[in-house]
């Protein structure tokens, strides 16, 4: 049925209780966009899957599931205000999950159940990993009791994954983390994947690809980049995760072409709506990428326009909210024009770039800014004014604030 629904999600589905084919496909939409980490959009399915069937119990589950934290976005970085409005979220959608258990098969009660531990109360703590590793305890019951089942594989590795973001491999000793489950979680992603369907699940792709990429052999994640690399045509995130492999891999002409793909995805989900939502950081990160790959390919023009893209899908006022700290997440990437201009040698138009009016809000771009000057004024031959441009650079490096990200790196580590 056509429905108007204008993304292009690929096949993958999961048979849940309910007697309307319109909240199935709905919960269908809403589990592959959790999978691509399009929470928000996520959310807005599971909840039209929840007004075609109010009792369909595994519509609030999703809710809840994909208002939580996820391993790009842990209860960690997440400030106050925006865990507080996660939790709550999330704890109302389980308890209304709850209140339907009696209704659904086993499978989805386990789901529903596990729940209960990772959102245990509606008021927020200071401090709350200790309830990620109660739901990946949870969910090792849950896949221990249904271990052909694909989804229920990849939503256990998700949560032992997101007990520990991007910290699953010791990168000095090129060993699993201590504290981390990753060896477990490589155990469930090779077992599911080496099942029926297992190679074709967006979810369990996308989860090996992150769990790789910091690994000692990338190369062991290519054969399911290039699955997922088309699976899910207008989710984004997964046109783009392949690359992470690619870079590592010296694929440079895939990550420049592949992010123009996801950038194309993604553009069609800002055109439907706009750019105040966390999911424009992952569209920017789509663009840095762009420019990662040219910058190793020696091509100008796909880098330039990455920065014109970024620049034409980013308002300033999107740096301006303060719940998410959007500037925190998003301003760091609007800073790459000064590296591109370096790598090319572009030393004039180095000199020629203004700094923005408000550089309290866009301090990554003044510190990069300056860091660029001194470079070319040094390339240039002026040794004196290179020094006092790398003066005002350290400057500015000090007034860096030090919750600035680029993607999971602090500013002022990186500079």
């Amino acid at each position: 049925m056509d429905d108007g629904y204008p993304y292009d999600l690929g096949t993958h589905g999961r048979r849940v209780t309910t007697r309307s084919e319109t909240a199935q496909r709905w919960f269908d939409r809403g589990l592959v966009w959790t999978y691509g980490f399009n929470h928000e959009e996520a959310i807005a399915c599971f909840r039209r899957a929840a007004e075609a069937d109010p009792d369909c119990a595994m519509a609030h589950w999703g809710q809840a599931h994909a208002a939580g934290p996820n391993y790009n976005l842990p209860w960690e970085i997440m400030d106050e205000a925006g865990k507080a409005q996660a939790l709550a979220a999330a704890y109302d959608a389980t308890q209304a999950a709850l209140a339907l258990r009696d209704r659904v098969t086993p499978a989805e009660a386990a789901l529903i159940s596990a729940l209960t531990v990772r959102y245990p109360q509606r008021r927020p703590l200071p401090d709350q990993s200790a309830w990620d590793r109660t739901y990946a305890d949870a969910m090792r019951t849950v896949h221990a009791a249904y271990p052909d089942d694909l989804d229920l594989a990849a939503l256990f590795a998700e949560a032992l994954m997101t007990c520990t973001p991007w910290r699953m491999w010791d990168l000095g000793t090129e060993r699993p983390a201590e504290g981390a489950a990753t060896e477990e979680a490589m155990q469930v992603l090779e077992a599911a994947m080496a099942r029926p369907g297992g190679m074709a699940h967006p979810g369990l792709l996308h989860l090996w690809v992150h769990l790789m990429e910091m690994s000692p052999h990338p190369e062991r994640a290519l054969p399911q980049a290039d699955v997922l690399r088309t699976l899910v045509p207008d989710a984004g995130h997964l046109v783009h995760m392949p690359t992470h492999i690619d870079v590592l891999c010296g694929q440079y002409h895939d990550v420049v072409h592949w992010n123009e793909r996801a950038v194309a995805a993604d553009l069609r989900y800002y055109a439907r709506e706009g750019a105040m939502n966390i999911y424009s950081g992952y569209r920017l990160h789509d663009y840095h990428f762009v420019i990662y790959g040219a910058l190793f390919l020696g091509q100008l023009a796909p880098a330039l326009a990455a920065l014109r893209g970024m620049e034409e899908t980013i308002p300033e006022d999107i740096l301006r909210i303060e719940s998410p700290p959007m500037a925190d997440y998003f301003e760091s990437y609007l800073a790459m024009e000064p590296h591109v201009l370096i790598r090319f040698g572009h030393w004039q138009d180095i000199l020629a770039l203004p700094a923005r009016t408000d550089t309290a809000l866009w301090c990554t771009h003044e510190a990069t800014r300056l860091y660029a000057r001194g470079v070319a004024l040094a390339a240039l031959g002026r040794p004196d004014e290179a020094e006092a441009e790398e003066a005002r650079f350290l400057e500015a490096l000090a007034r860096l604030p030090v919750t600035r990200l680029l993607h999971n790196n602090r500013v002022v580590d990186l500079l």
